[in-house]
Order: C-alpha cells, then sequence, then structure tokens
C-alpha cells in the first residue's frame, strides 16, 4: 500500500483513498468530476485527498508534494 501501510489505516480506508487518487489522475484534475466517477460528494473527494495528503504528503495536484517540487524533483 505504500504511504498508506500505517497504523491506524484499516485496508478498506486504504483502498478507498488509493481510489480516489487513482480517479483523479486518470481524469482532469477536477474535485466534481473524480466526485462524479466515483459517485461521491465532493466533500467525501475533498475529505478523502486531505486524509491522502495526511499519510502521504502527496497534493491531489498531479506529480506535485506538498513542497511545492514535481515527482521528478523539478521545480
Amino acid at each position: 500500500m505504500g504511504g498508506l501501510d500505517v497504523a491506524g489505516v484499516s485496508r478498506s480506508e486504504a483502498d478507498r483513498l488509493w481510489e480516489t487518487a487513482r480517479t483523479q489522475l486518470t481524469g482532469s484534475g477536477a474535485i466534481a468530476e473524480t466526485a462524479d466517477a466515483l459517485c461521491r460528494h465532493r466533500n467525501t473527494v475533498q475529505s478523502r485527498f486531505a486524509r491522502f495528503h495526511e499519510l502521504t504528503a502527496v497534493t491531489s495536484e498531479v506529480g506535485r508534494r506538498s513542497t511545492g517540487a514535481s515527482a521528478t524533483g523539478a521545480r
């Protein structure tokens, strides 16, 4: 599970968070589109991103970390 393999994160929660992240990354990046694709309210999606960020320090922006560096290390 990568960054979600930590104490206090159930397998079902990790699966939901990964599903949300994958859907975001394969779509346009819009919260509303991700929510529609998952048949969830946009607030649910935003909460999942907040939890994902809390556990991994990865934001919902494609390829960016909270430090502002891209996945390749470029700014």
